[in-house]
């Protein structure tokens, strides 16, 4: 026959054999305790029996090292980006870049060369008619074709804007001979550049202009366009220099937006 005891320290129940009532048993927890009749037993208040010291700390160590244990979650938290200013595009060539210079150009020739033809002219004029106004056939031949080369230029040559971290630069590539020079201005020579949008008016060397407005008058009219012109005030210098003139509003808010990634774009101007 078993009958059923607990152990008078941590209060472990067991089911042992009748026969081994008055021996000694050994608990788990290491109490040593002599084995009694159930009625013993059951009269024992627990109140009364105390577990040892540091039992319970014990178990809770226990139950701590049963439960998973989570690994501590790293976050990475990158750095964030530097946004780098690496623009460049190919444009068509500058539409008033080098003008007033080819005209003075254009000037100078006719002046040098063809004013002592005029002169001849003249006086095989008063010899024979037919044979002075021979020669003044190449003056207006002369203007056609300086007109020709200058529009001839305008649309073979092109130019590349770069703008990057170091400064901005202007290189003119030329199919054709053309009084203009490059340009290569580091950031730090920079006190001011913008973007500044200007109507004028619409010409052959503006076929990509959007359309402005229109004036009229009693005798013509005439059709304006929008044009942004890039304007640099270098700190050596006291008047700022007009850079280029392009045609494209949208190139211009994309060269504005990487000149504000230098710090150095202020707002577009009308």
């Amino acid at each position: 026959m078993k009958i059923r005891t607990n152990c008078p320290q941590c209060r472990r129940e067991y089911s042992v054999k009748s026969s081994l009532l008055g021996k000694k048993l050994k608990c788990k927890c290491g109490e040593v305790f002599a084995l009694q009749s159930p009625s013993t037993i059951d009269s024992q208040e627990p109140s009364q029996v105390a577990p040892p010291a540091g039992f319970w700390d014990d178990r809770f160590d226990e139950i701590a090292d049963d439960i998973p244990k989570e690994k501590p979650s790293v976050v990475h938290v990158e750095k964030p980006i530097k946004q780098v200013s690496d623009f460049e595009a190919i444009l068509p060539m500058d539409p008033f870049t080098g003008g007033i210079l080819y005209s003075v150009a254009c000037y100078v020739i006719a002046s040098v060369v063809l004013t002592p033809l005029a002169l001849v002219a003249l006086g095989l004029f008063f010899v024979s008619p037919p044979l002075g106004i021979a020669p003044l056939v190449v003056l207006p031949i002369f203007a056609i074709a300086a007109l020709i080369y200058r529009y001839r230029a305008h649309f073979v040559n092109h130019l590349t804007l770069s703008i990057k971290d170091e400064g901005i630069s202007i290189l003119y590539h030329q199919a054709l001979p053309w009084p203009c020079r490059n340009r290569i201005i580091p950031v730090e020579s920079i006190e001011e550049i913008r973007m500044e949008t200007n109507t004028v008016r619409a010409s052959w060397l503006l076929p990509r202009a959007e359309y402005s407005h229109t004036t009229y008058s009693s005798q013509s009219s005439y059709t304006y366009v929008f044009v942004y012109h890039l304007k640099c005030k270098l700190k050596k210098n006291r008047f700022e220099t007009r850079l280029l003139t392009i045609e494209s509003r949208d190139l211009a808010k994309t060269i504005r937006l990487h000149l504000k990634r230098l710090k150095l774009g202020g707002q577009e101007e009308s």
